[in-house]
Formats: structure tokens, C-alpha cells, sequence
């Protein structure tokens, strides 16, 4: 089995987020803005942000496809990044993702073991919606 790095893992599990929030042709929209593109031209944005916590850096809810002047030059545009989370999942979710980063951070690295199972398990769900969506990378 191939090692695959922390970099490799989030470059798959981004590939998988925004392309989750694609539709059919490969497009979708700023959780923030809903501007409209490409998932290749997009962002893997977090809500709040990953800093050392593995809950959060992986957590499907709190990652989310954004634009790079929403995600980057807006600092996360989080009070419309809130907004957007309401709307897709719901207050109840979005105030559990808050209250779990309040009162549950995880600041350990992940094991080689670790890295190499979530990559293949992005990787594997990636694929799916690839072929479902007639995604091309």
C-alpha cells in the first residue's frame, strides 16, 4: 500500500467537498456568496477554522466549497458562511459544530495509519460522484 501524506489527504477530501456540492456539469455555489463556477475553481472553505483540530479540519459540515474572495480575501466571509449553513443544514446542526469546537478540540497529528485510511476513503467517494456526475478532474 502506497503512504500518502497530510497534503495528498487534503487535496482528495477538498476534491471530495467540492465536488459533493457540485451539480451534474461540475458547477456549483459559493456557500458565502453563491457565486457560481466550476468546482475545480473553487475553494475547500471551513467554518470555523481547522487550526490544530482534526474534528474540524475533516468534518464534512464544517467544510464547504467557497470562492477564493470569499474563503481567502474575506477571511471566510463567516457571518455569510453562518447564513449558508443555516440554510443547508439547519440551525440545530450549525449551533452542535459550534458548541462541539467550543467545548472538544483534537490536537494530535494523525498516524500514518490514519492518513492512509481517510485518503482511501476520500478517495473511494471522490470516484463515486465522479461517475455519478460525469466529473472530469
Amino acid at each position: 500500500m502506497r503512504n500518502h501524506t497530510e497534503k495528498s489527504l487534503w487535496k482528495i477530501f477538498s476534491l471530495f467537498i467540492r465536488s459533493r456540492d457540485s451539480d451534474y456539469r461540475g458547477y456549483c455555489k459559493c456557500i458565502s456568496c453563491n457565486k457560481t463556477d466550476n468546482y475545480k475553481n473553487f475553494d475547500c472553505g471551513h467554518y470555523i477554522p481547522k487550526g490544530n483540530d482534526l474534528a474540524l479540519k475533516y468534518n464534512e459540515i464544517n467544510n464547504n466549497t467557497q470562492c477564493s474572495s470569499c474563503n481567502v480575501y474575506k477571511s471566510g466571509n463567516v457571518i455569510e458562511y453562518r447564513r449558508g449553513l443555516i440554510n443547508k443544514y439547519g440551525e440545530e446542526i450549525v449551533k452542535k459544530l459550534e458548541l462541539s469546537h467550543q467545548f472538544k478540540t483534537t490536537h494530535k497529528k494523525l498516524n500514518q495509519l490514519e492518513i492512509n485510511e481517510l485518503w482511501k476513503y476520500y478517495s473511494k467517494k471522490f470516484k463515486e460522484l465522479k461517475k455519478i456526475k460525469n466529473l472530469y478532474d
